[in-house]
């Protein structure tokens, strides 16, 4: 089941591994786990619809490839497409077409969709409800012990970054966390999901009506942090953005597909506790050197934006010869200090 020969590097991303997951077997001998009994409801009541369910999910784990060098008069050339979105959610109506791929940011914990059968609701949780078989993947890799693709993001945190792609993951239900309720909004996001009553979530999470499959980069931001962020923590952020959008991009030109899109946004500002302009620096960084074609930040700050745009303007001037120490130094004397103090 594992095949890496067709694969080849791209200068910041190299493969680890590779497996085609047919999803009848991933359904049949691996469902996912969900421990919270709202989420395994809605998972059991759909389960039957998809039992001749086809297709294959292909999933590949990649690792940083050190580069003596990074070409940063690429920061300077680069025409990348920023797009803004005022939606904090990913609601999938960005459509994948013969030239132009498009990837959705899982913002996971470092054990590949930790924790997502609980009753926690963050966006990474979110996604797995949303797409059932991304917790089968984990199930399946629990399960299978396949040397070299661990259900793990990482070696040890904030170590070394070991991000999954995932390709053509079924949507079952369609996520719409905000719901009107004689007229006042309600959230069932974070907490509010075990606060929820079944009647507001069966409002909020509905099966889907189609049969839209779509591709995931699942990358763990930096944790655990407090006070100003280290050098390791520095250079554990960017070469996990540089990895992980290297990777995509690098599947992308092997699927022929001349355009590559991401949409991301505040990954790992949330529990993680990230500093949001040093994640916005990293992100834009990691998708200028590597070709990225296009970025579409989802409710982003605009404060702390545009100063990382400037962040990376500056860092441009360090010139062709720079290293990723270098790019390290120059954050690391900007002194960035995570939200934990």
């Amino acid at each position: 089941m594992q095949d890496t020969s067709s694969f080849t590097q791209l200068e910041y991303a190299e493969l680890v591994g590779a497996l085609t997951l047919p999803v009848k077997m991933l359904l049949d001998e691996y469902p996912p786990i969900f421990g919270d009994k709202r989420k395994r409801t809605f998972f059991e009541q759909e389960q039957a619809s998809h039992k001749s369910d086809s297709g294959k999910i292909l999933l590949s784990r990649w690792c940083y490839k050190h580069s003596k060098t990074l070409a940063l008069s690429s920061l300077k050339k680069s025409k990348l497409k920023i797009v803004i979105d005022e939606d904090k959610h990913y609601r999938y109506t960005d459509k994948i077409t013969n030239d132009r791929n498009v990837w959705w940011m899982n913002f996971t914990s470092f054990l590949l969709f930790g924790l997502y059968g609980s009753d926690l609701f963050s966006q990474d949780k979110v996604q797995v409800m949303e797409h059932p078989l991304m917790g089968s993947v984990t199930e399946f890799l629990d399960e299978s012990d396949i040397f070299g693709m661990e259900p793990e993001t990482s070696v040890e945190t904030n170590i070394k970054p070991l991000p999954f792609l995932l390709e053509n993951v079924p949507q079952w239900f369609d996520v719409n966390g905000y719901v009107n309720v004689n007229g006042e909004k309600h959230s069932i996001y974070s907490e509010n999901f075990c606060e929820s009553p079944m009647e507001l979530l069966n409002k909020a999470i509905v099966p889907t009506k189609n049969t839209e499959r779509h591709n995931f980069i699942a990358a763990a931001a930096p944790c655990d942090g407090k006070g100003q962020y280290t050098e390791q923590e520095l250079l554990y952020a960017v070469q996990v953005a540089l990895c992980a959008f290297s990777s995509a991009k690098q599947m992308d030109a092997l699927h022929g597909k001349k355009t590559t899109a991401i949409h991301t946004g505040n990954w790992g500002c949330g529990s993680f506790h990230n500093n949001y302009e040093l994640i916005y620096v990293c992100q834009l960084l990691a998708a200028m050197i590597s070709g990225v074609d296009e970025v579409i930040f989802h409710h982003p700050h605009q404060e702390e934006f545009e100063a990382a745009k400037k962040t990376v303007e500056k860092i441009a001037e360090l010139g062709d010869d720079s290293t990723l120490e270098d790019i390290v130094d120059y954050l690391d004397e900007n002194a960035y200090f995570w939200a934990v103090k």
